[in-house]
């Protein structure tokens, strides 16, 4: 195939927000499903030449386990890329990496480099401890804390990237100050890069592409969290409290600058002139995007838009 021979996603970085769906089974379709798009995304993004950036835990328990998915891929498929080491750059934030020894380090190291993004680096203004001795509730401040790491390794993330592509996601039991794809989708698309979402699949993908198109989805409010994660609010309440002492440091959590930032983002590709998408598609090219469950579809239609972009 021409597109392998070019290898026009050399040296690209394409970041794949890929996680559990909890609605997935409503589409008929189940974990199975996304560990299979998983896999063979990875395959045709690697043959193109891209390196393939992913925030997620190497040891993480549950199953699917997509991080250990994509080093299997470059196990499996290294006639692709044999000249090449570490084609997955693995974001992980605090406190996670610490579970990442040297020796786990350098197992992986023909197929994972790992980017551990250290919180004490970026809260240096913010006057913030992350093991203070003197606080009421030691566990908020954890779970404040450790909410900022994952933003700050979304964002550094963000930074390193040329695109992002979105797959399900869990909308309500996350660890961070919004669900994980919504922030990374939300993430990208404030800095112009090129999107491309999968809303088949269901979870925040789809969610996202409801807010594309005008809608404010429940899912993207206060109450909707509150309710369904008890956990939440108290976070909620205590971070906000931080930023809106942090003097511009850290941005409050707002559910409705995110809906505004996708109602307003223009799908149609092709129209750069204000905030979109963006991503070498049309319009009709980027609701079959939203819509299809056949895989080799999908990743045409990704690699034609990362073309378009990277190669036209």
């Amino acid at each position: 195939m021409e597109l392998f021979k070019n290898r026009f996603l050399s040296s690209r970085k394409i970041g794949i927000s890929i996680s559990e769906s909890q609605d997935i089974n409503r589409y008929g379709l189940g974990n199975m499903h996304l560990e299979d798009i998983t896999v063979e995304m990875a395959r045709y993004l690697l043959a193109c030449g891209a390196i393939i950036a992913y925030g997620g835990n190497i040891k993480y328990s549950k199953t699917p386990n997509y991080t250990a998915i994509l080093s299997d891929v470059v196990k499996n498929y290294r006639t692709y890329y044999e000249d090449r080491d570490s084609v997955i750059i693995n974001y992980v934030a605090y406190p996670l990496y610490k579970n990442i020894t040297k020796d786990y380090e350098a197992d992986l190291a023909r197929s994972i480099k790992f980017e551990k993004i250290d919180p004490t680096d970026h809260l240096e203004g913010l006057s913030i401890d992350i093991n203070p001795k003197d606080i009421n509730d030691k566990d908020i401040h954890e779970r404040f804390i450790n909410a900022i790491s994952l933003s700050l390794m979304r964002k550094r993330m963000n930074e390193d990237i040329d695109a992002r592509i979105i797959l399900g996601g869990k909308a309500t039991g996350y660890s961070g100050t919004y669900p994980g794809l919504v922030e990374e989708a939300y993430l990208a698309i404030k800095a112009k890069k090129p999107v491309y979402l999968i809303g088949a699949y269901g979870g925040c993908a789809n969610i996202i592409i409801h807010a594309l198109k005008g809608n404010t989805p429940e899912e993207l409010t206060e109450e909707y969290q509150f309710k369904n994660d008890k956990r939440y609010k108290p976070l909620y309440d205590y971070y906000n409290i931080q930023a809106n002492n942090s003097g511009g440091l850290l941005e409050p959590i707002c559910y409705k600058d995110i809906v505004e930032c996708f109602n307003n983002t223009v799908i149609d590709g092709l129209y750069t002139e204000i905030n979109g998408l963006n991503n070498g598609l049309t319009e009709d090219e980027n609701n079959q995007l939203f819509k299809s469950v056949d895989i080799p579809e999908i990743i045409r239609l990704i690699l034609k838009g990362l073309q378009m972009k990277y190669c036209p």
